[in-house]
Order: structure tokens, then sequence, then C-alpha cells
């Protein structure tokens, strides 16, 4: 409770250290408990707009997300970012204050909010041309939330952005070859699978490069290579990615973890079909997409239009999708779930939770989803979908429960 700065400080720095130490230890309560108490003591002393409390907030944000208590990150968070505006100090400060608020609101499946987010935090750090590293990070992750809510154009448009500032570090920047992978899977959802391709082997280069041909990340961009390789039918090289991935998973991670066990199916999958089902995405006629402000909805878009461009995903505890089948004066209800990646037989009933197709017998599941390795969605690929073949979402075994 002393008024000198200095012991302040160390009274502040001395309860975060001995908060993450708790945190380390899996006593996530009592690390949250010790910022509490520490706001508490520190508020009549240097008043509520001062950074040590913005400080003290943000930690416990930090431990409360390790925790899995995204509420109440949250709301600390939200308290930093209130004590930050109110002292009107350093803006940087406040970007990443964003950035924190951000990655909650994803990590809840509110990717409008996040969107908002990332768009404050890339305004301010585009005045500070100093931090374009920190402010690549911003970008990517606003790339991220559009493409998650199907504005792939403008996901393209901030990844652009991205690669732009990185070009000045050159590719030696470890987040290029990341971006590069990213703006793959972009061009996957605008129905540009070469292109798509090609960026892919771009980020294994640079991530070869600058990790190490048998490093995670590089292994995990050879598994992005070949699920778009699968959709460009070109089964064999499909298959060496999906070995070169396996590899390096099965020797770090071992072979009961979810990310091998992901890799080794869509390998299985892939062996035992016949041929690599390719997606058709050809075009046809188009509506033009309008980029949303922050924090705005994805544009409706009617059922009985003869095309339409939205890309749908739907939460996994959501039922699923169902249309109106004719069948002579009688209409049935048939519940939907997409292609067998396989037979190219239609899933229908329990398959869409069990993802097993009864007519092959092959859990490769559903053909219009891409999900990254590291658990992001993405769009399905089909560009332009019929009205009555409506893009469905499910996830890969392994991936993050966020939809």
């Amino acid at each position: 409770r002393s008024s000198d700065l200095a012991q302040q400080q160390q009274y502040a720095q001395a309860c975060h250290g001995l908060a993450s130490a708790l945190a380390a230890g899996k006593r996530f309560a009592e690390g949250v408990k010790v910022c509490t108490t520490c706001a508490e003591t520190l508020t009549p002393v240097v008043g509520e707009d001062h950074t040590l409390l913005s400080d003290t907030h943000m930690h416990s944000s930090q431990i409360s997300e390790q925790a899995g208590d995204l509420i109440a990150a949250e709301a600390a968070a939200r308290q930093a970012l209130l004590v930050i505006r109110d002292m009107k100090g350093s803006p940087l400060v406040l970007a990443r204050a964003h950035v924190q608020v951000g990655e909650i609101a994803e990590a809840r499946g509110q990717d409008n909010v996040a969107e908002r987010e990332y768009r404050l935090a890339t305004a301010i750090y585009a005045a500070h041309p100093e931090e374009d590293l920190e402010g690549v990070d911003a970008h990517r992750r606003l790339a991220r939330a559009l493409l998650r809510q199907g504005f792939a154009e403008a996901a393209h448009t901030e990844l652009d952005t991205a690669l732009s500032a990185l070009s000045q570090h050159g590719e030696a920047a470890l987040q290029t070859g990341a971006t590069r992978l990213e703006l793959a899977q972009v061009w996957v959802a605008q129905g540009e699978l070469q292109r798509a391709s090609e960026e892919a082997r771009s980020a294994i280069r640079i991530d070869s490069r600058n990790l190490g041909p048998k490093h995670l990340t590089t292994a995990g961009a050879c598994f992005e290579l070949g699920s778009i390789l699968v959709r460009l039918d070109q089964t064999q090289q499909a298959l060496e990615q999906f070995d070169l991935a396996l590899e390096v998973f099965e020797n770090q991670l071992g072979k009961s973890d979810a990310k091998t066990i992901s890799v080794r199916k869509a390998r299985e999958g892939l062996v035992g079909s016949a041929r690599a089902p390719s997606i058709d995405c050809t075009p046809t006629r188009a509506e033009p997409r309008t980029v949303p402000q922050a924090g705005t909805s994805p544009p409706s878009t009617s059922k009985d239009s003869s095309a339409w461009t939205a890309t749908t995903t739907r939460s996994p505890s959501s039922p699923p999708r169902t249309r109106e089948i004719a069948s002579g004066a009688t209409t049935t209800t048939e519940r939907t779930a997409g292609l067998c990646r396989s037979c190219r037989s239609q899933l229908v009933g329990s398959q869409s939770e069990s993802g097993l197709c009864s007519s092959c017998s092959s859990s490769r599941g559903w053909r219009d989803i891409v999900v990254d390795f590291f658990g992001h969605p993405g769009s399905c690929g089909v560009v332009q979908c019929a009205p009555q073949q409506c893009c469905t979402v499910s996830q890969m075994p392994g991936a993050s429960p966020r939809s």
C-alpha cells in the first residue's frame, strides 16, 4: 500500500509471478484470485486508470482463458480495455488489448465480435509501422474471422496486406509461411484450387528453410497441400504429402495423438478409394458479394435463386439441414449431410453424426468440408451451390471444437 511507484510495481510483478506459477500448476482459480486481490489493493493507491491495473486485468484474462473460462476471460480483458482507454496511454497497448478480446471472442465462436476487435487493432497498427509484425498477426486473425463468415474476398485483401508488410523482412520472417498457407485456404474458398496448391507449396518451401523439413508446422503445411491435391484428383501426389506429414507427426507427437490420427485417417481413406473425387468449382451465375463493415453479418441469400455464393457453416450442436423432396402427391423431409468423399453417395440420417458412409464404410466423412490441420474451419470449396445442394459443415477427427 506504499505510495512509492517502484514498490507498487514490485508488488504487481510479484502478484503476476505468483499467479503465473499457480496457473502453471493447474491451480487456475487461485491464480485468478491473486490477480483480483492485486487489483483491489492497487486501485485505492494508483487510481482506476493506471497501467498496473490494466496489466493485472489482462493477466487475469489470460489465466481464465487457460482454464477454459472464456466468459471470465472476456470480462477481464474488457476491463483492461476500459482502463487503457481511460488512461489514454500507449495506442499499441490498446491494440494488443483489442487483439486479446478478439481472440477470446473467436474461441467463443463470436466471429463478428472478433472481426470488430481485430479491425480496431489493425487500424492502430497501420499508424505504427515500426510494429509491423504485430500488425501482420492482427491482419491474419482478421482474415480468419472473415473467412469463417464467408467473406473470402475481404479475407484475401487482409492477407495481401499482411504479405506486403512481410515483404519488408524477406522470406526469413517466420510468419511468412503461415500467411501463405492461410492464403491457400482463401484460394480454396474462392474455387481456385490450382492457385491454392501453388501457395501451399510456397508455404512448405519457406517453412522448410526457416524451420526445417521435419518441423510440425512444415508437416501441417504438407497435410494442407495433400488435402488440396485430393480435390484436384492428383491422388499420388496427395499421398506423398500425407506420408511426409504422417512421418513427422508419428515421430514427434506419437501415433495416438489426435493430429496424427487425422492424417492417418485421411491417408487411409484416400488409399481405399479407387479415385479421389474432385469438387466442381466451375462458377455458375454469381451475385456480387458485399464486403462487410466491422461487426456486421454476411448478407442473406434467397433459397429459390438459381445459384448463390454464400458458404454456410453451422455449429456441431445445431440440427442438420433438411430439404423437401416431392414424391408424387406427398412431400417428405430428408436429412442431408453432403456427399461421401470416397464413393460420392449421399450421407443421410445418422450418418450426419457418425461420418460413416453406409455404401462404402468410408470414415472420411463429408465431401464439402475444409478444416485445416490446426483446427481452423474453412469454407467448403464449392463456390457456387445449387439450391438443393447447400453446403454443410462438420469437422475432421482431431480438429478443435470450433465449428
